[in-house]
């Protein structure tokens, strides 16, 4: 059986520094190292030389890390400004077409994965050229996404361009993979030769077993990632939770981000959030874990049905039920009730909140609950099988 040589590119991110890059990226990869059929693997990231010569000595670290498991990293230098947005990614395109047709002639890949829109865009044409089956793989900052979050207009020149570029990619890839089935379905109807469904998943070994005799008298409820987009705006997250106090009043929460937390405050008051019920805290991102096992709920709040993000494996792994509200068609809503791994609320019908008294009633079943499903379905080591079995059938292995 012919072994896979995976050319990996990410694109303006920090390896070292960034959450998203030490928990998923570098994870699935580590898994995949393990994983026979693999023979080799180059992670290529497009970074700017500001951040290179800020952080040289812990990328020189990570590459000797990442040797020591099979994993070549290659760090390249971005011709322009980030700062200039969607006409950097036209501008940059030809020259990192270049540089990226030469990591494929030396490296020789058998199939090549972009992560993201922007990697996919500069990696398009050099994939192209060469005949070498590309796996795109737009997770996060969807085009539909910086419209909600108020940061383009559907009528702007962003959105349009990044419309087109994505029709584009999806359009020359082998496979476009999509983080929910709605995603996978929309990719199909806009014209991808294949699309398929791999979820955001978590690393299973950096959770402990959870602790299963959590109180249910003083619960704390913790809400973890950013709050800066329309759906994660502090308004929304304190409207849950002042519903939430109401049923449990001893309720506390816990906000896991990197936000200013006068900014949080000033959302949270205008929700009716006394500044007395919560807390915020930024962590590492190897440190989330701990934070986790110490809550007795996790919080999710969903604007819309395809949603899939990391903190949902990441709350279930930990043992935590879930709080979210509900969306028709996501299949996180599904899970959640059909499971019985949380409770699913509706903003508009306050006596939803109640539900959650028999989740605190019954909390070491939940969390017990949680912690099987997670450890049966939303292990990184099960993505990077999927991903494997995705190369492989892409280059007739």
């Amino acid at each position: 059986m012919k072994r896979v040589r995976l050319l990996y590119l990410t694109y303006n991110e920090n390896l070292v520094g960034s959450g998203i890059l030490r928990v998923q990226v570098r994870k699935m990869l580590e898994s995949l190292t393990r994983l026979e059929g693999v023979e080799a693997i180059r992670l290529v990231s497009f970074i700017s030389a500001r951040l290179k010569s800020r952080q040289q000595v812990a990328f020189d670290q990570l590459a000797k890390v990442l040797s020591a498991q099979g994993i070549d990293l290659k760090l390249r230098l971005m011709p322009v400004a980030t700062a200039w947005g969607w006409p950097a990614m036209l501008l940059m395109q030809p020259f990192c077409s270049g540089v990226l047709t030469h990591d494929i002639k030396e490296f020789r890949p058998t199939v090549v994965h972009s992560r993201g829109y922007a990697a996919g865009w500069l990696l398009d044409k050099a994939s192209k050229s060469l005949h070498v089956p590309h796996v795109f793989d737009p997770r996060g900052s969807y085009p539909e996404e910086m419209v909600k979050n108020g940061q383009w207009s559907e009528n702007g020149p962003s959105y349009r361009n990044w419309k087109t570029i994505e029709a584009r990619l999806i359009r020359d890839s082998a496979v476009t993979v999509g983080v929910t089935p709605l995603f996978r379905d929309e990719f199909r109807h806009r014209g991808a030769p294949r699309s398929v469904f791999i979820p955001n998943r978590c690393d299973l070994a950096s959770f402990p077993e959870p602790e299963v005799r959590i109180s249910s008298r003083e619960p704390l409820m913790v809400f973890t990632g950013e709050m800066d987009s329309n759906w994660y705006a502090p308004e929304f997250v304190g409207k849950h939770f002042l519903h939430l106090s109401q049923v449990v009043p001893a309720l506390k929460l816990l906000v896991v981000t990197r936000k200013d937390p006068a900014f949080i405050r000033e959302g949270f008051r205008k929700a009716g959030v006394p500044d007395d019920a919560w807390k915020s805290k930024g962590v590492r991102p190897e440190e989330v874990p701990e934070v986790l096992a110490s809550a007795s709920l996790g919080l999710m709040v969903q604007d819309y049905d395809n949603s899939w993000p990391v903190k949902f494996a990441e709350y279930l792994a930990a043992g935590i039920p879930v709080v979210l509200n509900r969306r028709e068609e996501s299949l996180m809503s599904s899970i959640v009730e059909k499971e019985r791994l949380g409770v699913v609320v509706e903003a508009d019908r306050p006596q939803t909140y109640a539900a959650i008294l028999d989740v605190l009633d019954d909390l070491p079943a939940y969390r017990q609950r949680c912690r099987d499903f997670a450890v049966k379905h939303l292990g990184i080591e099960l993505t990077a099988k999927q991903y494997l079995r995705l190369y492989r059938s892409v280059v007739g292995a």
